[in-house]
């Protein structure tokens, strides 16, 4: 009987390692990076709109870009395109260093996430279609869940160090210096990858190459139901913008709770897809998605009535 092939045998592939190291690297100081924006915004603003506005000037820049992101992933060298965005994310996380240490205008740190949300538009353009090219057909499930467990990880253990760095430092200049390290790493990880896609002749640009992705999503009722129904549960439901306010002035649990409060959300995300990896295949998909939605409007119910800690985080793991 044949063995199956050890699921560590891939990292034997220094492609998929440098960009796999890159990526954990560049998550792990962004993870960090959006508990000190958090903290730092209500701090000096004291401004819930304001803290709001963090998830709009990320919002914004993704609408706008996202079409000409997917073009530009398609007919430009998509790891030059990672390189170029990850030296911008390194200068925007100096810029809101120089914002915080000078105690500038708030506005400054707007002008900083808005260029961030550009770059990581096509960023993430361009990796998702970057992973394909350094891994075999046949490796590539695994190598997505290297990827999603690297990711998971970093959205696990960014936040709560990124909190145990504000509340040691007492100053968010650190944490915004340590993500500008981190874009460096990840952009020198990516730059040691060998590998190059052939660029696809490159199309005049036009509408109806940049809808593409859209005539696809229209034309499959069953995408465009899933798409639309997670988007307005999030858009409606998300409590994230909101976690400063409760670390600081309800739960009164500091940058190290917010943390934790940041980390408690994927860490859930972790847990079920663990249990849904050992689960056989759904069969009746869309009736979870919709009592998965209607679990997690309960959950975001229960945060906002929590005022205790323990509850609060069990409710954002839920």
């Amino acid at each position: 009987m044949e063995r199956a092939p050890s699921p560590y045998a891939i990292l034997r592939n220094w492609d998929f390692l440098f960009y796999l190291t890159g990526r954990f690297v560049a998550s792990f100081g962004q993870q960090m990076l959006t508990v000190a924006i958090g903290w730092e915004l209500y701090e000096r603003t004291r401004s819930s709109l304001l803290l709001g506005l963090v998830g709009l000037t990320a919002f914004v820049p993704m609408v706008l870009m996202t079409l000409p992101a997917g073009h530009v992933a398609d007919t430009r060298e998509r790891k030059k395109v990672i390189i170029a965005m990850q030296a911008v994310l390194a200068l925007t996380s100096l810029g809101l260093a120089l914002t915080s240490w000078r105690q500038a205008p708030v506005w400054w740190m707007y002008v900083a996430l808005s260029v961030a949300g550009v770059a990581r538009t096509f960023l993430w353009a361009a990796s998702a279609s970057f992973l394909p090219q350094l891994v075999e057909r046949k490796e590539f499930p695994l190598a997505m869940t290297w990827s999603s467990s690297t990711f998971q990880f970093s959205a696990v253990t960014g936040p709560a160090a990124g909190g145990a760095l504000l509340a040691l430092t007492h100053s968010a200049v650190v944490v915004y210096l340590v993500n500008a390290v981190a874009a460096v790493l990840c952009l020198s990880m990516v730059s040691l990858v060998r590998a190059h896609h052939k660029i696809a002749p490159r199309e005049k640009f036009s509408m109806t190459t940049v809808l593409g992705g859209f005539h696809f999503v229209f034309r499959h009722r069953v995408i465009l139901g899933a798409i639309t129904l997670d988007l307005f549960a999030v858009l409606f439901g998300g409590a994230s913008a909101l976690l400063p306010i409760y670390a600081k002035d309800i739960l009164k649990v500091g940058p190290q709770g917010l943390g934790l409060l940041q980390a408690a959300l994927p860490v859930g995300s972790v847990t079920c897809a663990l249990l849904v990896a050992h689960r056989p295949p759904m069969l009746k998909a869309g009736r979870a998605l919709l009592w998965a939605v209607v679990g997690f409007g309960l959950a975001t119910i229960g945060f906002g009535y929590a005022r205790w800690f323990p509850l609060s985080l069990a409710m954002l793991f839920l």
